[in-house]
């Protein structure tokens, strides 16, 4: 079996959250999130790391549970670091959580689809497998 990288989790509200290293500056609080497709940043997290979203990739609405918001910039992140896997030129949209969530960002299926992702909820882990080419 491939080696494992393993990385503490933190839950709250039912959520999963993980520290998330971005463009190797400093980390931020993520929801691991398999439900969304692509990685999420917020507007703070895009200005900390000086991301100029007046000129992203493209615009692309999200499609949350409530419903479909207006399109959002996508923007090409250097690097994604969570434990000791990074993954280099990760997409990501620029849309602002709830508030009530505490949280960055979510880090969605264009990350976590590399690696064979299990959850050890009786030890708050999240175990991440590169898959084999």
């Amino acid at each position: 079996m491939p080696d494992a990288t393993r990385i503490p989790f933190i839950t709250g509200h039912f959520l999963i959250l993980v520290p998330v290293i971005l463009n190797r500056t400093k980390a931020f609080r993520f929801i691991v999130d398999t439900g969304a497709q692509r990685t999420i940043i917020s507007h703070d997290v895009a200005d900390t790391l000086g991301l100029d979203i007046a000129h992203p990739l493209r615009f692309e609405a999200i499609v949350t549970a409530e419903r479909q918001t207006a399109p959002a910039p996508v923007i090409r992140l250097d690097s994604v670091q969570l434990g000791g896997i990074r993954v280099r030129d990760l997409e990501a949209s620029v849309f602002d959580l709830p508030p009530t969530l505490r949280a960055d960002g979510l880090l969605g299926l264009n990350f976590l689809r590399r690696f064979r992702v299990t959850f050890e909820f009786d030890r708050s882990t999240l175990i991440l497998r590169r898959i084999p080419a």
